[in-house]
This record gives C-alpha cells, structure tokens and sequence, in this order.
C-alpha cells in the first residue's frame, strides 16, 4: 500500500481585535446640552417661552436660560407678572410673615431649593411627569435657577401695583446678588435691601423710584443704602456708583423743591462725574453736577438736556460753551435769554468782544406760553440769531391769573385775532434767523393758528432745510367731536380778512432754496399755495397730512385733480399724503415728475368723502386711460408702498396691485383693513411676487367664518405687535390679525 505523508497544516492565525467602540454618551446627557448651545444664542423671550410649553428637553433646555434673569424675560402684562411672583414665592427661602401671607392667598406652596441628584439620569427621569410641560410652578425645582443669577432687578409699575410689599423680602432674605448689575426698585424699599449690599460686588447703576414721595423716609431710606455701599465696596471704589432719579423739568411745587436738595446732598456721597463726562448735562447726570458744584466746571458745558427748571436758570449763565438745550416752560418764562441780548449789545460796544463772548447756542427745543412767544423770539434773536439752526417750539396755553381768568396775549397793544374760536398768532421778522436750518413749531396743544408771513419771516432763511408746522386742526380725528359753530361753518372771516389769506406756508418758495423736508398737518396742508412745492427742487421729504381737517374751507379736490402733481420734485424720495390727495394722487405722474421716489404711503380716513377706492386709485395709472389696469410699470425706483386707512377694495384690485405690473421692483408693501375673505389671496400673490421681500397685511373681520380663520391662524407663528422683527428673511411673509403679527413661510423662497 502506497502512503503519501501529508504536511501538518499550520495553526490558524487568531483573528485581529476589533477596535473598542468609541464611547458614546447617552442622549439624555447630550441632547440638553446642544439644545442648551442653541438657546444660548436665540436670547428672544418669545421663543424661550415657547420652548417651555412644548416637550421635556425643550423646557430642559430653555428653562434655565429663561429664569437665571425672570425680569428680563417677563413680558410685562398683568398675567405674566403674576405667573412670575408667583413663581418667585415659590422657591423663595424667606419665612417672614409677609411672604407666608402671600403665599397663603394665592395658593402657593413653598418648595425647597433644586439639589443635583447622584442617582442614575434614568431614575432621575422617572421623577419627572412625562408629556408636555405647561405649567411653570410643577417644575420649578428642575429649573436649577438661584437669585445669584440675577443680572437685573426692574421692579417696574405692573410689579409695583401687585408684588411691591412683599417682593423685595422674598428675594433679598439670605440672598446673594454676586451678578446683579444694575437695579430699578421703588426708593421706599431700599432698607429692605440693605443685609444684600454687601453681595452686591458687581452692581455698577442703581434707578430709584421717586414715586410715591415721602419726604422723610425716601430719602433716609436711600442714604442708608448709599452710606452701606460705599463702606462695603470700598476696595472697588464703590464711591463711583451711578445713581439715578425719575424728576420732571416742569415745577413740581413743594414736594420737588424738598426732596432736590435731599438728593443733591445724598450725591456728595459719591464721587463727582470723570472729567470726560462734563461737557454733557442730562436729567441723569445733572444732581451728581450740583453736588459738587465747587469742582464743576460749567464753562466746559456744551449740552443741557431736561434738568429742572429752577437748577437751570441758576446755572445757564455760567454756561459759556453752551450749543445744545432741552428746557420745560419755566425757563423761556423767566425772559433768562434777555441776559444774552443785553451782553450782546454789551459786545457790539466793547473793543475786546472775546471777554464778553455770548453762547454759542445752535439747538433749542422748548415748551412757550402763548402769551410771550413773540417776546422770547425777539429775545432769542437778538442773542442768538448768528448762531441758531435747529429751533423747535410747543406753544401752551396761557396760565390762569388769580381770577381764574387766562392771562391776555402780550402783543404791544394790538386786538388778538380769532378763527373759530381759536388765537392766531401772526409770525413776522422775530422768525428771521439768517443760519436756521429747521424750525419746527407745534400750536396744538394751546389751539392757536400759526400765520407766517413770507416776505418779513424767509426772506433772509436761505439755509432753511426743514419746515414742521401743526395747527389745531390736526389733533381732531373726528369732525363730530366739535361744536355744530366750527364744523358747519363755511367761510369765517378774521377781523374782516378771508379765510384765503391764511396761508402757512409761503407762496414765493424761492426763498427757500435749501428745503429739504417739509411736513404740514391739518388746515396747514390744506391751504398751502402749490406754487410752494413747484419752487422746491431740493425737496428730499414731504408728509401733507389733511386727513383730521375739520375746517370746511373752500374745496380744493379741483386744483388736486389739475394741478397739484405737475410739481417736478427731482429729488424726492419720501412722500406721505393722508387725506383727500392721497385718494387723488395720479400714479401716471410718478415717474415723470418724481422720478427717485423710493417710499410711498397713502392714508385715507374713515370719515372722508369718497373714501379712497383702490380700484380708482390703481387706475389713474393707466397711461393709455382705457378704463382697464395697465402692466406698465411706474416709479421704477420705487420700493416701500404703504395703504393706511380703511381702502375699498375687491379681489381685482390684490390681484393688479400683487402681480407685479405696475410696481415691479417693490421690495416692502403695507396694506391696512384687508377683508379677511382676501387674506389667502393676497399671500398668495405677494408670495410669488418678484422683488417682494416683506409683506405688511392687517386684516378686518366680518368676511370670514370661524373656520376659516381658525384654518388661517393655524399655520401662523405669533409675533406680537410690539415686538414685530425690523428685518425678516426675504422667504417669509409677515401679516397682522387681529392687532398680532404672525409669520408664515412662502411656497418657495423669492429670489
């Protein structure tokens, strides 16, 4: 037998280990915290309170963010400041018979302070209650919040009128502020902070709330607390604290001329203002300057800004370099500018003019009484007519004497003039200041016609970029509110002279080469001679608001319709009419005469006649006057349209407006009072409009059934009306029901 000798086969390599898994955290651990990254970055209350009423690692995530600062993200609202107290309460420490009584009425059980668990993430999950979280109290101890944390403490008017008595113990017993900031409590509550100063190692402004005064303990209560802070910071210089006070410019009798001088001294505690700070005056600043009034030096002074009255007309004249001042009524009252005229004839006289130098004041905003307006005009331009640019007066009603009887104007003698029941004030050369570049004046408020006349008042105005003038007639929104004497009348005379007479704006506009801006209300805009704007080439901005007139002067839709848009304005960009001519603006005359307009609003009334039809309006664009809409584009630099007010419209109308014909190059448009059955229809359009970016829309009721508007408002984001973005992404549409703003995506993003 034949045998063949087999080879021993060799052993079997061991196969290679494979390499240990790369460890991996658990999701619970690593969901929070990129969710924690997230939140970290959107900073917005709306979302973060969102973000709580939706799932378990959203709240986990957003709580903690949300209540290291409750008040700043507290919505200030009745509900929201509750639900924050009582919240507070909650897992606050403090046991004193205030806080217990307070938890005791509303139904508010203590719970004990957040300790981290050593248990496993799953036995600590299975504490939880699973499912939506809604309510704010049932997790308060996984929010793992401290009052360290907080930042800023505003305890503001919704606080006050609910938790002021007892919020300050609840925070402030036991507690360290290591983080805080700055402050804003009610200045009788400052000894309830004082066992907290010492943590308070970073605080740097402190707003105190004069309201209500008390002369006595407000003020000692606020020492105390200032005495506290300076001894205990006193290795971080805690004498340069910034302290401020709410206190009007306007005279408040007794209780402001007590309480200034309390404060001013409580100042000497701190340190004065660094010297860099000292050429700026504001109503924050002003009592730290008179405190240390010996080291001030007010020479150095270049703007006052709404300081009290009496502290001003103490310190004005010391003010050498002075260019900027904001005042209430007490100081033009007091004739203080009468000073500067006298020391200008002083300087006309004297060989060395430098040495009696006066103020080189360029900006004035002030209130006047009627009474003396003419007599503070002279005044300031025989002190400052080389200097003024900017003047900006609000002309109040006279004070009643001691028999209750207005005082009468100064005029020099001559019989006050009438016009429906209101003054008129006749301006003349006290208005001529050679270098002013705007003047605005308000008669509003002490119901007075304001009459320029051109020929003594603009002649020498030739730097004049800015003309602001409002009458009476513009603070009426409702010709119903008035006596049947002013809305019925049709023609009033004054002292024999007809109504056409009252022009407030000059017709030989070529005085006024350099106007800019030009913004007329109420009769104002009514009565201006359209030769104004013709001889206006430079003009960049003009608001013609004749939307609240009550007067019935002689009608002007005529001269409107004819003649108004052959203004050729070159350089206008921002054009806004309210009234009668917004309904009869003429679209065809846009691009011809106003060929850089940019930004469009028109404003119809709910009490106009013919109240505007968007139908009409769109068709005086029709360059071919065929009665139909026109695809030709007008204003081709035109990107913000605006319709304000109640505009008749049908879906024709959305659909000529949106289909980008007339107005393709629109990257903003605004329509007010859209009926709720045109709503999807306008989205729609605006959707696939070309160059549409955003989409302003408020809509009214009355068109659309529960349904359907709980069908639209489904899909939408709430965005509140005060809180609306200034800039969204060119792929959303932003409307408005029912006073809310919401948000909701395009079909596809628009190019």
């Amino acid at each position: 037998m034949f045998f063949t000798k087999t080879r021993a086969s060799a052993p079997a390599a061991a196969p290679a280990p494979a390499p240990p898994p790369p460890p991996v955290r658990p999701q619970s651990r690593l969901v929070p915290e990129l969710l924690e990254m997230v939140v970290l970055h959107v900073d917005d209350r709306f979302t973060l309170h969102s973000l709580l009423l939706t799932n378990r690692l959203l709240f986990e995530a957003a709580a903690p963010r949300l209540y290291a600062d409750p008040f700043r993200y507290t919505r200030y609202s009745p509900r929201s400041c509750m639900r924050l107290f009582k919240w507070i309460l909650t897992i606050s420490p403090s046991t004193r018979p205030e806080v217990e009584t307070a938890r005791v009425e509303l139904g508010v059980v203590q719970l004990p302070p957040y300790q981290p668990s050593s248990a496993s993430p799953t036995a600590k999950q299975s504490n939880k209650p699973p499912g939506p979280l809604v309510d704010y109290l049932s997790y308060v101890r996984h929010a793992k919040v401290q009052f360290s944390d907080l930042i800023d403490i505003d305890t503001n008017r919704n606080f006050k009128k609910m938790m002021a008595p007892v919020l300050p113990w609840a925070i402030c017993e036991d507690g360290h502020f290591d983080k805080l900031i700055s402050m804003s409590i009610v200045s009788a509550h400052a000894d309830q902070f004082l066992t907290s100063v010492p943590s308070m190692k970073s605080l740097k402004s402190i707003y105190w709330d004069p309201t209500p005064y008390d002369k006595t303990r407000d003020m000692a209560a606020i020492r105390r607390f200032v005495e506290a802070f300076v001894e205990s910071h006193s290795d971080r210089d805690g004498r340069k604290l910034n302290m401020y006070f709410e206190c009007d410019v306007e005279d408040r009798g007794d209780k402001m001329n007590f309480v200034i001088p309390e404060l001013v001294d409580i100042y000497r505690l701190l340190d004065p203002l660094p010297s860099s700070k000292n050429s700026i005056m504001t109503s924050n600043s002003w009592m730290r300057c008179l405190a240390h009034k010996d080291s001030m030096d007010f020479g150095k002074i270049q703007k006052i800004d709404m300081i009290p009255d009496k502290e001003l007309l103490s310190i004005l004249p010391r003010c050498h370099r002075l260019e900027s001042l904001s005042c209430g009524i007490g100081v033009l009252s007091s004739r203080i500018f009468q000073w500067a005229a006298e020391e200008t004839d002083t300087a006309e006289g004297d060989d060395d003019s430098a040495s009696t130098a006066v103020m080189p004041l360029k900006r004035l905003r002030s209130n006047v009484r009627r009474s003396i307006v003419k007599r503070t005009l002279r005044d300031l331009r025989a002190g400052f007519d080389s200097t003024l640019e900017d003047l900006e007066l609000s002309i109040v009603k006279p004070t009643l004497g001691l028999a209750g009887i207005e005082e009468e104007d100064e005029e020099d003698g001559a019989s006050p003039e009438y016009f429906n029941n209101a003054r008129v004030i006749r301006f003349g050369p006290e208005l001529n200041f050679p270098k002013l570049r705007r003047l605005a004046i308000d008669g509003t408020s002490c119901q007075c016609f304001l009459v320029i006349d051109p020929d003594s008042t603009f002649a020498n105005m030739l730097h004049l970029e800015t003309l602001k003038l409002e009458d009476p007639s513009s603070s009426f929104s409702d010709p119903d509110r008035l006596s049947d004497t002013q809305s019925d009348a049709s023609s009033i005379s004054i002292n024999s002279t007809s109504i056409d007479e009252l022009h407030l704006v000059p017709c030989e506009a070529w005085y006024l080469p350099r106007l800019r801006e030009l913004e007329l209300h109420g009769a104002s805009a009514s009565q201006f001679h359209p030769e104004t704007l013709q001889w206006a080439p430079g003009l960049e901005r003009l608001v013609l608001n004749m939307k609240s007139t009550y007067l019935k002067i002689p009608r002007l839709r005529s001269n409107w319709t004819e003649r108004s848009w052959a203004w050729h304005l070159p350089v206008l960009r921002h054009l806004v009419l309210a009234g009668p001519g917004a309904f009869l603006i003429n679209l065809a005359a846009l691009q011809m005469h106003m060929p850089a307009l940019e930004d469009l609003t028109l404003i119809v009334g709910n009490t106009d006649e013919n109240t505007g039809s968007l139908s009409a309006f769109l068709k005086r664009g029709d360059r071919a006057s065929t009665g139909s809409f026109t695809t030709s584009p007008l204003a081709h630099r035109l990107r913000r349209l605006r319709f304000k007010g109640r505009w008749k419209m049908m879906s024709l109308d959305l659909v000529a407006l949106l289909d980008g014909g007339l107005f393709s190059d629109l990257t903003e448009l605004w329509i007010a009072h859209i009926p709720w059955i045109l709503a999807d229809l306008a989205i729609d359009r605006a959707s696939h409009h070309p160059t549409l970016g955003l989409f302003w829309m408020c809509t009214r009721g009355g068109y659309m059934d529960t349904n359907q508007r709980a069908e639209t408002i489904k899909s939408l984001k709430l965005f509140p009306l005060k809180e609306r973005p200034k800039r969204c992404p060119t792929h959303h549409l932003v409307v408005g029901l029912d006073r809310k703003w919401y948000m909701k995506s395009c079909p596809q993003p628009i190019a």
